[in-house]
């Protein structure tokens, strides 16, 4: 391991260090093959040059050339679909590459039946020809793997998670790779027991590290709430960790607000676990994957640190959460269920300092911790992620870090890759005169349209209905950290004073005369009227709402402040025929006349 502070007596500078110290992250590039966005977890050559991950749409493992990060480049991929019982449904569900080179391993699952006892594949992929050199059969239901710091061994978390009515004790299995003939490779089986947590009989191992000394190994069994520290010299279990229970705030609602603000209890249920570089403490990423019991929920929504006897050293409570509210990157939709869902972690030292990165799979983000104090680690950002990330690959020999996202439907996933940067100003970005937006106070997202204040030297905002009540939110540009800062927010009423609310805003121009033109996007046939009269629910009908500065729909357009187009339906020969809108409608608006005395009025 390396020294701790309290170890050193005295410390001396024999060279300048190669690289220096990393002050955070930025995005640099993003891939996705021809076959899709959808990568789960992902590896690495030792090199860092070729990236392997698995795909669970192609059933395959695909490999990508980074040695130009900004233009990453498919090799090809090797599919594993067919070395399973049931040739066609095997499912890639983790690749680890031998520290060699030599060989790319994947954990293959059996998906035919998840109640029956058919056994996963172990293959072996030939790193330099993308070919299968070999395959051993392992446990029922396989997940995570990773190879010993030495190459010898690979470690398989068997999960065997189907037979839930008749459980089956999951294992650790550990095998010994014969790199002359992989398919000759052995394997020895640690049962998993665990004497703390839930569904003791049903451990469910789920994502394994390895302390880099090969000597320890951290498994996670999720639905257990446990972790087993194991000795890999014997091949015993050390001890299990009770995961615990944590609880602070959250929003438990999913009501179109964001309130970090009611009392909440949840089982950590950790899924991947990582040990931080100096091998005495390890982060959990606490996703949670059982159900609500006696008013404990699945997962506590955030990470933990712990030491390896077990002893919680660090929980950010509600602040994990609450950063993402900050950056608008908080789920709503997924309150009531399991918020942000932490689900990948990972750790590694670059340019001299300590980092753990957490992956929310339910808001797409990437969290970048300094971690060189386990007990009190720092939040230096939080960075946009392909969606649904599941994995991740740190690569400090090259100032990379690397992370994999399924996607969902075929969107929104693939490889996206950071680097390390030492300039603080340039942490966070996401490439030339982009810049993110972020609030102190006030929770944000689903921003939909928005226009440019030059006198005030602001950008005014408007989220679409992911908010139930609609607004206006202002942001003052900060050129030197990238950012947008929001300061305002304007909570918008109809011409009577009640909030607004139920609207679906999608476009926002500043009103010339004073205040605002937010144009709202309708239902099919501007209010899901089959007649076309625009007679449908009129929140759902595509309108433009003239709002004053004050936050008010204005009355001096007329009684309500709401503008309705003209219906052919009801008689008007320049009226719509809105039962050809078969989708919804607007989008955005823009002001083109705006004097009082304009012919026709008031133009948008």
């Amino acid at each position: 391991g390396r020294l701790e502070g309290d170890e050193r007596t005295d410390e001396a500078l024999l060279c300048t260090p190669a690289t220096e110290p990393a002050a955070g992250f930025q995005l640099l590039s993003r891939f996705h093959a021809p076959t899709g966005p959808a990568a789960e977890i992902v590896t690495a050559t030792p090199d860092g040059m070729t990236l392997a991950y698995t795909n669970a749409v192609t059933g395959g493992v695909e490999f990508v050339d980074i040695t130009v990060p900004t233009r990453p480049r498919l090799l090809g991929s090797v599919d594993v679909s067919g070395e399973v019982t049931h040739p066609g449904k095997g499912d890639p569900t983790s690749v680890a590459i031998t520290p060699n080179g030599k060989y790319a391993i994947v954990a293959v699952i059996d998906t035919e039946d998840p109640l029956a006892d058919y056994p996963g594949a172990l293959v072996f992929i030939d790193v330099a020809t993308r070919t299968i050199a070999g395959k051993i059969d392992i446990g029922v239901g396989p997940d995570a793997v990773r190879v010993t710091p030495d190459g010898s061994k690979v470690l398989v978390a068997i999960e065997d998670e189907g037979a839930t009515a008749s459980p089956r004790p999951g294992s650790l299995q550990v095998v010994s790779i014969d790199y002359e003939n992989p398919a000759a490779s052995t394997l020895t089986t640690i049962p998993m027991t665990p004497d703390v947590g839930e569904h003791r009989a049903d451990a469910q191992p789920e994502f394994i590290d390895v302390s880099a000394d090969g000597t320890t190994a951290i498994v996670s069994l999720q639905e257990n709430n446990a972790i087993a520290v194991i000795d890999l010299v014997t091949l015993t279990v050390t001890r299990y960790i009770d995961a615990g229970v944590a609880t602070h705030d959250a929003d438990l609602a999913e009501d179109g607000e964001i309130s970090l603000s009611e009392p909440f209890a949840g089982r950590r249920e950790p899924d991947a676990v990582c040990l931080l570089p100096g091998g005495r403490h390890f982060l959990t990423a606490n996703e949670g994957d059982t159900s609500v019991v006696d008013g404990v929920y699945p997962g506590s929504r955030n990470f933990t640190l712990f030491d390896l006897d077990g002893t919680v050293v660090h929980d950010p409570g509600a602040s994990f959460e609450l950063l993402a509210s900050r950056y608008g990157q908080y789920p709503d939709s997924r309150s009531a269920a399991r918020g942000v869902e932490p689900e990948g972690c990972g750790a590694a030292r670059f340019g001299q300092r300590d980092f753990a990165f957490v992956l929310g799979e339910r808001n797409s983000s990437l969290t970048v911790l300094d971690v060189e104090e386990p007990t009190a680690p720092r939040v230096i950002q939080m960075l946009p992620a392909p969606f649904r990330p599941e994995g991740l690959v740190a690569l400090p020999q090259r100032n990379l870090l690397v992370v994999a996202g399924e996607g969902d439907g075929g969107l929104g996933g693939g490889v996206w890759i950071y680097q390390a940067v030492s300039d603080p100003g340039a942490v966070g970005s996401l490439g030339p005169n982009v810049f993110r937006g972020y609030s102190e106070s006030v929770p944000f997202g689903g921003i939909s349209g928005g226009a440019w204040n030059g006198v005030e030297g602001q950008l005014v905002t408007t989220p679409d209905n992911v908010f139930e009540r609609q607004r206006i939110w202002t942001f003052a540009l900060d050129e030197a950290s990238h950012r947008m800062n929001l300061v305002d927010e304007l909570l918008l009423s109809t011409a009577t004073g009640e909030p607004l609310t139920g609207y679906d805003p999608e476009g926002l121009s500043l009103n010339p005369e004073g205040g605002y033109v937010i144009a709202t996007e309708g239902a099919a046939r501007n209010g899901g009227s089959t007649s076309g009269a625009c007679d449908g629910v009129p929140t759902q009908r595509n309108r433009l709402l003239f709002v004053t500065p004050e936050g008010r729909l204005d009355a001096s357009v007329n009684e309500t402040g709401i503008v309705d187009l003209p219906c052919a339906a009801q008689g008007d020969p320049n009226g719509i025929d809105w039962t050809a809108l078969t989708g919804n409608g607007f989008e955005g608006v823009a002001v083109v006349d705006t004097l009082p005395d304009a012919p026709g009025g008031l133009k948008a």
